[in-house]
């Protein structure tokens, strides 16, 4: 009787070492890319968030047919940012009591992200803004590898969010 011979096919040591090596250096060319990416998305997520709350402060005062104003919740937007439908409200006062209904939306602080521009954005009940209004969102240390996203809020009520060079310029 003839007896059959299996061989064992796999990896061997010596090819799993190789192909381990050829990652690394592809992880090592990439990374230095990955900040890059990382701090743009950011930035680019806060612009989304900032946006959506002008969206939806708009949308809000044309519903209960009231004013609708967006604010810093500190002493900047990157403190973050809060919808109300009175302008007296607080950042603490919407923390404190998270059921207020005069807290429409509440915005926590955004790290390494810095935005410049308007103090307040407020809409009519009707939906058009009191005031045209312009938004910079970039990273906080200006960086050249990052787009600098801007918010322009026209007197119709309609926010346009575009990008304008890089963050250094």
């Amino acid at each position: 009787m003839k007896t059959r011979r299996t061989t064992l096919s796999g990896f061997s040591l010596v090819e799993l070492a190789v192909t381990l090596a050829v990652a690394a250096v592809l992880v090592s060319l990439a990374a230095p890319n990955l900040d890059g990416f990382i701090t743009n998305q950011r930035v680019r997520t806060a612009a989304y968030d900032l946006m959506g709350s002008i969206q939806y402060a708009r949308s809000e005062a044309v519903k209960r047919r009231d004013d609708a104003t967006v604010k810093p919740a500190g002493s900047g937007w990157a403190d973050g940012w809060i919808v109300t439908d009175d302008a007296a409200e607080t950042h603490a006062n919407c923390l404190a009591n998270g059921s207020d209904p005069n807290c429409l939306r509440l915005q926590m602080a955004l790290s390494g992200v810095a935005i410049s521009g308007a103090n307040t954005i407020s809409f009519l009940p009707s939906g058009r803004a009191s005031a045209a209004a312009t938004l910079t969102i970039c990273d906080s240390a200006s960086s050249a590898k990052v787009d600098k996203r801007v918010i322009t809020l026209s007197l119709s009520g309609r926010p346009n969010l575009s990008l304008s060079g890089k963050c250094n310029e």
